[in-house]
């Protein structure tokens, strides 16, 4: 098997990526909480954390995307 090398900068890269990875789990875990405890959907204020939560997922997910692009870029890759 080939050896792969990679920078610092790509490291950074794809240690930034697993972490969005593990802050999505972590959303999707609590969205799964509410759902059990009755919640989404409810009154106002679960739609607020439900509401911020869906923001939080989505600014996640530009994100990783725009690494996934850099690391690509970066390595040639795609």
């Amino acid at each position: 098997m080939d050896e792969i090398r990679i920078t610092g900068d790509e490291a950074v890269l794809i240690s930034r990526i697993r972490t969005i990875d593990r802050d999505l789990d972590e959303l999707e875990r609590q969205t799964r909480e509410m759902v059990q405890r009755g919640l989404r959907g409810g009154g106002p204020m679960a739609r607020l954390g439900e509401d911020r939560a869906d923001a939080d997922r989505a600014a996640l997910l530009r994100e990783r995307a725009e690494l996934v692009e850099r690391l690509k870029r970066s390595t040639g890759v795609g």
